[in-house]
């Protein structure tokens, strides 16, 4: 690590990371640390900015809420579920979530990204219990965000109502201070209670029945939206869990000065062992065992110990790949409980070690070292890994655009972590980068697909969702377009 990486890593340790129950939420011009840090962010400190962002963004919104003036959100929860700071959950398709009781949280949603809809499921012997339990998620979205969706869903569907079928915008980018998150949470019964402590954990929470979940997979395979919001929106349909730990988190957002949606992700420590082949040497010794080889003659992984995700034993360098691919019939991996972190640092180590990809290796540094003093702030937070991707959306807002590995050509650049994916949320797609979905082609609105719209908006998959089902029901309404 050169000079300037580690005086700006000590920087923003000791301004930051130390006082990080001061830190923001980018719903407001205050305090932002974009808008009034003396440090410039310039080409050569750019990627420090970006990483130490994500450590910021993550310490803040799970920070626990104190003297909240939402009866909905007790003290002692993540500040990400106090709607009273403008960030509220949502669901896929980007409505508001209501909530019937006291709880700021409600579980309905299961499936993982990819179009085959995997589903992610505990090892029973990491808690030695005989029921395995269902991954879970949320989606929470800031006011700035939401209102932005809304405004130009409503004047793309006007556009619709024109005549209009083939609808391109390439210049509209989210707004400064937009925030996105999506959350992963499991049954807390899951995990063995020596572990427990080293989760946030949130009590009293509804989740839908069992016995709806593989009519929801069904009726999510057919695209059948309505029979989905009749199950999903009806309350006797839930039961409480007593308490569900927090196991990954998606942070996305958007901050002054940069054309960039910042993509951040956490998971837990706990959940899978990391592929050392992947990992380089920089911070082995604090990582799970995996064995550093590359023959198919001897195993990829061998463990001692079981995790989340993982069962003890051994997995072959032959098995690897099925080992994170989804198997629709069993709803597990092709090689059941043998999930790893394909990528630990976001970089294979072949990127890492080839001599044109400095840029690469620097996030890869960086990453590492960022999780290293940030995890030392936490008795709880030490636990979460980090990391982070970014995606260019807007050549003409950026500055400095030459900092960045591009390693695409478009509207869409990428730069960052290439490879980076969360245990929790892309177990089965851990071979692709994000954006090959996250990006801003054109989504057909209907079965003739004679409607066509491109948007950069449409990095983020909810608004995709919202607009297409704003479309459906203008067509329900047998509004004429065309």
């Amino acid at each position: 690590m050169n000079k300037n990486d580690k005086e700006s890593i000590d920087h923003f340790e000791k301004k930051y990371f130390s006082n990080y129950n001061k830190s923001f939420i980018p719903d407001t011009d205050d305090d932002n640390l974009w808008k009034n840090d003396t440090l410039v962010v310039t080409k050569e400190d750019s990627a420090r900015a970006f990483h130490t962002w994500s450590w910021q963004k993550y310490l803040h919104l799970t920070q626990n809420i104190k003297n909240s003036t939402n009866e909905k959100t007790q003290d002692g929860l993540p500040l990400f579920l106090d709607d009273s700071k403008n960030i509220f959950q949502i669901t896929e398709y980007g409505e508001p979530v209501y909530h019937e009781n006291k709880s700021p949280l409600k579980l309905f949603a299961f499936h993982q990204a990819g179009s085959d809809h995997p589903v992610l499921k505990s090892n029973t012997d990491f808690a030695g219990i005989s029921e395995d339990y269902t991954v879970f998620y949320s989606i929470h979205m800031n006011k700035i965000m939401h209102d932005q969706m809304v405004k130009a869903t409503s004047s793309a569907i006007e556009k619709v109502k024109k005549g209009i079928t083939n609808i391109s915008d390439s210049t509209e980018a989210y707004n400064n201070y937009s925030l996105e998150l999506k959350a992963a949470w499991v049954d807390l019964n899951a995990i063995p209670k020596d572990k427990q402590k080293n989760y946030l954990i949130v009590n009293n929470v509804p989740q839908i029945k069992k016995a709806f979940l593989n009519k929801l997979d069904s009726l999510t395979r057919k695209n059948d939206y309505n029979n989905i919001n009749l199950i999903i929106n009806n309350p006797l349909n839930y039961q409480n869990i007593s308490a569900v730990a927090l196991v990954g988190l998606h942070i996305v957002g958007k901050v002054e000065g940069f054309p960039e949606m910042l993509w951040a992700t956490f998971e837990g420590q706990d959940l899978a062992p990391d592929n050392l082949n992947n990992l380089t040497d920089l911070n082995s010794k604090q990582r799970h065992g995996f064995k550093s080889n590359t023959t198919n003659s001897q195993p990829i992984a061998k463990t001692e110990a079981n995790f989340l995700f993982f069962k003890k034993g051994e997995l072959s360098a032959t098995d690897s790949l099925n080992a994170i691919k989804f198997d629709a019939s069993t709803k597990k991996g092709k090689i059941a409980d043998k999930a790893y972190r394909k990528y630990p640092l976001g970089i294979s180590q072949k990127k890492y070690d080839h001599p044109n990809n400095s840029e690469y290796r620097r996030h890869a540094d960086l990453a590492n070292e960022l999780n290293k003093k940030a995890l030392k702030k936490s008795e709880i937070k030490q636990y979460y890994n980090g990391n982070i991707w970014l995606a260019m959306l807007n050549s003409k807002e950026s500055r400095n655009i030459d900092v960045y590995q591009q390693f695409n050509t478009g509207n869409l650049k990428l730069a960052g972590s290439p490879n980076a994916t969360n245990i929790t949320m892309e177990t089965y797609h851990q071979n692709t980068t994000c954006f090959s979905c996250h990006g801003i082609s054109n989504f057909s609105l209907d079965s003739k697909k004679d409607v066509q719209y491109r948007t950069l908006l449409n990095v983020s998959h909810i608004y995709g969702a919202y607009f297409a089902d704003a479309y459906r029901k203008k067509i329900n309404q047998k509004t004429r377009y065309c």
